[in-house]
């Protein structure tokens, strides 16, 4: 059974639902050690090209990705609270879910030095001065399959994270015909991502949350995690691998997906972690 997740999201990424207090709750009924949030960092419009980014659809409707910047310091002192009220039954950990690119450095920078640790979801990326969305089939080419992958590898040279949620995401609508590639592009992305993390001592993620969604529009394999590319990790028997909840509700901290994730894992030959040692 899951002992600890980090991967964790609240009302104020705008997105999710629930009280921080009822995540805990969860958490302890349920028998965790420590508890991680990690909400969306917030990155002023103009540096995502947002008037682009806001015309994604996801789910039926416009999707709101992020937390407000007037909202960081509210998000830290609440969870503060909460640390010390439940210190003696629980861990908490406070992090952010974090876009990258040199364009907003400064911000990812200035976020890990008043948090326990940033996770890395690289869900857009530029190319030179051009933002691309991995949501979008049009923007996914072979060729900026690979480009994300490069941009996923300079971002955790850094040193800023400690885990990269959902590196697959890169084939998330990368497609023919309404059919999932894995491609040689796919492999090179891959490997790229998967030695970049080995290098810089960073957690690969097996993502729960997306596979509700999938199976849900019958979508089959996932939009991720995706069984090509976790073949791959097995081959690195240096990366280290932790299952994330990506929890958007407090009852979503623990159903029965964990289990798929488990099953693919074993499937995989891949070891995983039970904390990221923070």
């Amino acid at each position: 059974m899951i002992k600890n997740n980090y991967h964790t999201h609240t009302k104020y990424c705008n997105h999710a639902t629930g009280e921080m207090e009822d995540y805990i709750k969860v958490a302890i009924d349920n028998n965790f050690e420590e508890l991680g949030f990690s909400d969306h960092m917030p990155v002023p419009d103009e540096l995502l090209e947002d008037e682009k980014y806001k015309s994604l659809i996801y789910l039926g409707k416009p999707y709101k990705d992020r937390m407000e910047t007037e909202d960081v310091e509210r998000y830290i002192s609440e969870l503060n609270v909460l640390k010390n009220k439940y210190s003696n039954q629980i861990k908490i950990f406070i992090g952010f879910e974090c876009e990258y690119s040199e364009k907003i450095a400064n911000i990812v920078k200035n976020l890990n030095s008043i948090s326990d640790y940033l996770i890395l979801g690289m869900h857009h990326f530029y190319v030179g001065d051009e933002i691309y969305n991995t949501y979008s089939s049009t923007d996914m080419t072979n060729e900026r399959v690979i480009q994300y992958a490069n941009e996923c590898a300079k971002a955790l040279d850094t040193g800023l994270f400690k885990y990269i949620a959902h590196p697959d995401l890169f084939m998330f609508n990368y497609m023919k015909n309404n059919g999932r590639l894995f491609t040689i592009e796919c492999e090179i992305a891959t490997r790229i991502i998967v030695e970049a993390a080995i290098k810089n001592n960073v957690y690969l993620e097996l993502n729960v949350h997306e596979i509700e969604y999938s199976e849900k529009e019958g979508i089959n394999p996932w939009r991720y995690p995706r069984k090509e590319f976790w073949d791959i990790v097995s081959e690195y028997k240096e990366a280290k691998v932790v299952i994330g909840m990506d929890a958007h509700k407090p009852e979503k901290l623990v159903n029965e997906n964990y289990y798929k994730i488990l099953n693919l894992a074993n499937n995989c030959d891949i070891k995983l972690e039970e904390s990221i040692g923070l």
